[in-house]
């Protein structure tokens, strides 16, 4: 059900700006992210902090790899993943530089795309413009039999 919902206010646009990364651009990531890891699995030896870069990467892969995604859920994995590297230490450099290519794909390869025009309002006649006076609820109660 959370699923249900989360794909329809995606859809509709109504839970942020609606992205899709390009192929080209989801493999340039993919082999980022495995380099971060491999920088991860060098460089840091507290096992809880190694599982939790991790389950951080995996989360910023598995909202990329998607159709489509909203901009504040891919920065913000992108965020959480480089305050869980900055946490773990301050010798990855390289793993910054990683997360920092990652970042230049989104902000300086990207382009904007025009949301559709919001639909116009209806109208509303006035008597002055024409329009007939609607029946107020006392025209009805001198016809109605009961």
């Amino acid at each position: 059900m959370r699923f249900a919902l989360r794909k329809g206010r995606i859809d509709s646009g109504s839970i942020g700006t609606v992205i899709s990364v390009a192929n080209n651009y989801k493999t340039e990531i993919g082999s980022l992210l495995i380099k971060i890891r491999k920088i991860i699995n060098q460089q840091v030896d507290a096992g809880s902090k190694k599982d939790k870069i991790f389950a951080k990467i995996a989360s910023l892969q598995s909202e990329i790899d998607r159709d489509k995604t909203t901009i504040d859920a891919a920065f913000g994995r992108v965020i959480d993943l480089s305050a869980s590297i900055r946490e773990a230490g301050v010798n990855l450099k390289p793993a910054v530089d990683q997360l920092e290519r990652i970042k230049n794909i989104f902000w300086e390869k990207s382009r904007r795309v025009e949301p559709l025009p919001k639909p116009d309002r209806p109208k509303q006649i006035t008597k002055e413009d024409g329009g007939e006076k609607l029946p107020s609820s006392r025209d009805f109660d001198d016809e109605i039999p009961f």
